[in-house]
């Protein structure tokens, strides 16, 4: 059995080329910003992408997500801009573009469902070592089983203490402690196994937003230590969860979620964070 030991090991001593050679990469997404940052940063340390595989729903599907992660009165208080923005009416991005993915993988391949057989037929086809998630819902076993070696997803709070949606906000409300975490897919909501942990302090002058920034830089170094450690030997450390352990939360309510923004604003002007 590989140890943790060995694999740190193994990253040390591979070689690192400045383009990536063997490892075959697919990115499984909807446009979104989350996208954009993960291909970016993969090309910037030298690791291609095969594929993307881009979720483009119509607008009634997207609606009926932006509703399941932030909620209907949420929704209602976004005001139309920012709706209009989440259900990709407004184009200003640059990773609304199908030409953006283009530039960043070697082939582009649009789905309506990441879930659909029409998604599944690609990874077959296409036969990938290692699937990324940049943005999707709950993936099923006919798709997130299809890489060689599995999909990893990159949760942006600590496993298994905070599963599931809002886990920033969860965390700092609670007193918990705020991180990052890479794991393995599997059939349950953020329980598969996991390949690296790291924490990230709350800093003076602190919001959620440059919060979410040092969560996602996190995130897509571990993202890269773990490809560049698999590249290397084959073998990737993964630790499963606990049965039953930590708790799946849901969108944060929004009078817990100005409780969460006053705390943070605290610890970020105590320094204590």
């Amino acid at each position: 059995m590989t140890t943790e030991a060995d694999c740190q090991s193994a990253t040390a001593s591979c070689s690192r080329p400045e383009r990536s050679a063997g490892l075959s990469l697919v990115v499984l997404t909807y446009p979104c910003d989350m996208a954009s940052l993960l291909l970016e940063h993969l090309a910037a340390a030298g690791l291609d992408v095969r594929a993307v595989v881009l979720e483009r729903r119509g607008a009634l599907k997207k609606l009926h997500r932006v509703l399941r992660v932030v909620g209907w009165r949420r929704t209602a208080f976004l005001g139309f801009r920012k709706v209009a923005a989440l259900l990709g009416i407004s184009r200003g991005e640059r990773w609304r573009t199908d030409a953006f993915y283009r530039r960043h993988a070697g082939e582009l391949i649009v789905v309506d469902d990441l879930n659909s057989s029409q998604c599944r037929d690609a990874l077959r086809r296409l036969g990938p070592d290692v699937a990324i998630i940049g943005g999707a819902g709950p993936l099923r076993e006919h798709v997130f089983g299809m890489p060689r070696f599995g999909t990893l997803n990159m949760h942006p709070g600590l496993l298994p203490e905070y599963r599931g949606l809002s886990s920033v906000f969860w965390a700092v409300l609670e007193g918990g402690e705020v991180g990052a975490t890479l794991h393995f897919i599997d059939e349950g909501i953020d329980t598969g196994p996991i390949v690296a942990r790291r924490s990230v302090p709350v800093l003076p002058g602190d919001t959620f937003e440059r919060l979410r920034g040092r969560i996602i830089a996190a995130n897509l170094d571990m993202l890269v230590d773990a490809l560049r450690s698999l590249n290397c030997d084959g073998h990737l450390v993964a630790t499963p969860q606990p049965s039953g352990a930590g708790r799946l939360y849901h969108v944060i309510p929004s009078s817990k979620r100005r409780a969460a923004e006053a705390r943070l604003a605290a610890l970020a002007a105590s320094g204590k964070g």
